[in-house]
């Protein structure tokens, strides 16, 4: 059995990853702490404790996990869940409360990681030695770790997940997948992909590599296909079928979809939502065996209710209340997978010929088309560049990073940004959030909001 491997429901951006520790950077006010970059996150680390050059084992926020293995390392803050609460409380009633807190950790007893902020400095994880792993399980082998491999699971166990405040009714937020009676006879229907951190992927692009950079809009995903599905016929036709073929078995549909959920039904519950509406105004412009994706952003339909808002935060984007609008980010039309350039000017020759659609559809704002190399053309292309790029792009107020969201109410923070490859040999993208998002993000699941995206 492999040491650290994938689960089946391994997501990428819940994931462990094997790191090694670069440049120390100081913290102002701060004579032991330090800031370092893994996997292209900002991590606060304690100078005693860590060295440039260090393997380590690298977990990102919104995380949880194992409790054994936090109990193992006495990483609760609540001393009677680890391992050493006797030693605790020796030490608590001989020395004090203060050094004995020193033998516990600050893990809550959920085993969520979040954002935290030390000394000004936000950290986006944590980290740990590999050797932690044999005070949990002694049979760990962590010779067989690989600097830049991701793994959730360790000799069998699934050591790290996606944190839910709510673990029981977490089966529909985690991705299950509801067809709702429908068969599709071939594999044309496919959800679209999970976009990747673009922080753990940046070596996947090289200064001369092509890029889209789009703006990350906050709404709910949707997806409508034009293709073929099963007819369900009854059993006398099946028969007659048997002796000489006489009744279609198979049909084009127009299908509508979220991200998991196929909408195609006579179920009264599935009729005037969202994903019919958009397949009413939409399906027209698809050709058999033909996809689009995109995000429904604003109210639902004759609604109060927003579709995306993080913290009391409304993602509006200047729809009125009880409207939506929808972007298309994705498109494959006549077997051709478009690149996103590509799909703006469908959706503009759309508008065109359908002037009506005018404020309700609207092309992906495209921030940057060109060489990756010619986004900061001031940044030395050298061993550094990629780091480089990246720590820029985070901060970019051209990217509207760490800016207001300026469709939405003052204050409301942007959600980051795409970043694509144009002509990309497999369809895929990277996510690049900003950090006042994020926050927002937390602050929610504290509350125990989650949302099925």
């Amino acid at each position: 059995m492999e040491t650290f491997s994938k689960s089946d429901k391994f997501l990428d951006e819940y994931s462990a990853t094997v790191v090694r520790i670069g440049k120390l950077e100081p913290i102002k006010n701060s004579d032991f702490l330090a800031k370092t970059q893994v996997a292209g996150f900002d991590i606060v680390v304690r100078k005693d404790q860590v060295k440039e050059g260090d393997i380590q084992i690298y977990c990102p926020i919104e995380t949880q996990l194992r409790g054994e293995f936090l109990s193992k390392n006495n990483l609760f803050s609540d001393p009677t869940l680890n391992s050493n609460c006797a030693e605790y409380n020796k030490v608590f009633n001989t020395k004090g409360q203060d050094e004995a807190k020193k033998l516990a950790g600050f893990f809550g007893s959920n085993g969520r990681i979040r954002i935290i902020t030390l000394r000004g400095q936000v950290s986006m994880g944590f980290i740990f030695d590999p050797k932690d792993f044999l005070k949990w399980d002694s049979n760990v082998n962590i010779y067989d770790l690989k600097e830049g491999e991701s793994f959730d699971t360790v000799n069998g166990k699934l050591f790290i997940r996606v944190y839910y405040p709510n673990r029981a009714d977490s089966t529909k937020v985690a991705g299950k997948k509801h067809t709702n009676g429908v068969e599709f006879v071939n594999a044309t229907y496919r959800e679209h992909y999970d976009t990747a951190m673009l922080n753990k992927n940046m070596a996947r692009f090289n200064p001369d590599t092509v890029i889209t950079i789009s703006e990350k809009m906050d709404g709910t995903s949707w997806r409508l296909g034009y293709v073929p599905v099963r007819i369900k016929l009854p059993w006398y036709k099946k028969l007659i079928n048997f002796i000489r073929y006489t009744y279609p078995r198979m049909e084009y549909k127009i299908i509508p979809a979220s991200r998991r959920v196929i909408y195609y039904s006579n179920n009264k519950k599935f009729c005037n939502n969202i994903y019919r509406d958009i397949a009413s105004k939409m399906g027209e412009f698809l050709d058999y065996d033909e996809m689009l994706y995109g995000e429904a952003l604003g109210y639902y339909p004759d609604s109060f209710k927003p579709i995306a808002h993080k913290n009391n935060h409304i993602y509006d984007y200047g729809v009125g209340v009880g409207k939506y609008k929808i972007i298309i980010y994705r498109a494959v039309i006549k077997g051709k997978e478009l690149n996103l350039t590509e799909v703006n000017e469908l959706v503009n020759s759309i508008l065109k010929d359908n002037p009506e659609y005018k404020g309700y559809l609207e092309p992906v704002n495209i921030m940057y088309c060109g060489k990756f190399k010619d986004l900061y053309p001031d940044i030395p292309v050298d061993d550094n560049w990629r780091s480089a790029v990246l720590e820029r792009m985070k901060n970019d107020p051209k990217l509207l990073m760490e800016q207001d969201s300026p469709r939405c109410k003052p204050g409301t923070p942007s959600e980051g940004i795409v970043v694509r490859i144009v002509d990309d040999t497999m369809p895929e993208a990277f996510k690049l959030k900003c950090i006042r998002y994020q926050k927002e993000e937390a602050k929610d699941v504290d509350k125990g909001i989650l949302t099925e995206e």
